[in-house]
């Protein structure tokens, strides 16, 4: 008969918090020891090695955090976040560790650490500041209950190991076909624009459109409430998402020039993310009245030729979207301006071929999503397989 056991953090080993050594002497940081900090941790547990480092003067004045111990981010918004440490480290304030003694294995704390219940008690136990945070003293106070016997441990983390390794591949073939879906769509939408037809018209986006920068909101403003698209608006959304936008004070009341219309496409023009450069979001029919923020630029086309959701998918097509990005210049921060758009090439067929095309564009995008849809889940439902499989190991079942 096994014998089960449970106590306390500081009952099993040595609890250390991190510290982190002067950032004013250089001399303090280097490559004799790797200091770990919350974006540290994988998502699998494991932790990234090669980034920050220490000196063997700034070890002198920090904490080793010898190898097989158990790591948790104890502040801010990853607070209970679990890494296992195979080498010799330090870490910063905002890590707590544990080195198990030989009576409990480390994996064994790792695994049970993972579980979702113990990361619900860190976090009732955190303080209730805007920023959440669980001093050592409580963190130590936590428990784990384990088997007495030292090989009916390693036999659970050994079952734990097995089936965690072969969810990893499971997950892995399902989000390599979550890839797979998008970038098809993608190339269909890249060939569409690139094997155009004789009778396309080449023309400039600033033959068939008129730019506007979008407006600069203050938050001392007093006057009228407007919803605004910003650029959070624009990730992995197609139109407007009229639920999602924020409402904000304007000085007065909106100027019809920054109103939106049915059948506008807004793209991000400026951003520190180059990749959200060219982004874009098609303007449906809306009761609301709509604005939108500086960081963007309105396209309205000024005639009947080109429809708007050939335009938005011609501007989403990869080609297009990677020469926006290229033409937003800047260091830190990438911009587009009126002029690039309207230097924009542009080729179209005539209006019933574009809507076909736009038809045909839509209908294999409707089931992209829909494969994508069922990847993600499959992907979510690994992941959950994953605290069932903890649950029970850690209840004597598995």
């Amino acid at each position: 008969m096994t014998f089960w056991k449970t106590e306390s953090l500081s009952s099993l080993g040595l609890v250390q918090t991190g510290s982190t050594p002067k950032t004013s002497i250089k001399e303090n940081f280097g490559d004799a020891i790797p200091f770990i900090k919350p974006a540290d941790f994988k998502l699998d547990g494991t932790i990234c090695y090669g980034n920050d480092g220490l000196s063997s003067v700034g070890l002198a004045s920090s904490r080793l955090v010898p190898r097989d111990s158990v790591l948790m981010v104890c502040i801010g918004a990853t607070i209970g976040k679990v890494g296992y440490t195979s080498i010799d480290v330090t870490t910063n304030q905002q890590i707590n560790s544990l080195t198990p003694s030989d009576k409990i294995s480390a994996k064994y704390c790792y695994y049970f650490m993972l579980q979702h219940s113990f990361k619900q008690q860190v976090v009732s136990n955190a303080g209730q500041a805007t920023l959440p945070i669980i001093n050592k003293t409580k963190w130590s106070r936590l428990e784990i209950s384990y088997p007495e016997n030292i090989d009916a441990q390693q036999k659970i983390v050994t079952k734990i190991d097995k089936a965690f390794s072969d969810i990893e591949k499971a997950k892995q073939n399902a989000e390599q076909n979550l890839k797979n879906a998008r970038e098809l769509f993608d190339s269909y939408l890249q060939n569409v624009f690139r094997q155009k037809g004789d009778d396309w018209i080449d023309a400039k986006l600033g033959d068939l459109a008129e730019f506007k920068n979008g407006l600069n909101f203050s938050k001392s403003s007093k006057g009228e409430l407007i919803n605004v698209v910003g650029v959070k608006d624009f990730s992995g959304n197609f139109s407007v998402p009229y639920t999602q936008l924020d409402v904000i004070r304007i000085d007065g009341s909106l100027d019809k020039a920054y109103e939106l219309k049915c059948g506008d496409i807004l793209t991000v023009r400026s951003n520190g993310n180059k990749r959200l450069i060219g982004r874009c979001l098609l303007v449906e029919e809306s009761e609301e009245k709509i604005s939108y923020s500086g960081f963007t630029i309105r396209i309205r086309l000024n005639g009947s030729d080109v429809v708007p959701k050939f335009l938005m998918w011609h501007l989403k097509s990869p080609d297009t979207h990677e020469l926006l990005i290229g033409a937003g210049g800047g260091a830190n921060i990438s911009n587009l301006n009126q002029k690039i758009l309207s230097s924009l090439p542009l080729s179209f067929p005539d209006r019933p071929s574009q809507e076909k095309i736009v038809s045909v564009i839509e209908s294999i995008r409707k089931e992209t999503m829909r494969l994508e849809s069922i990847y993600k889940r499959k992907v979510e439902v690994l992941d959950e397989l994953k605290q069932s499989i903890l649950q029970k190991a850690f209840s004597g079942e598995l």
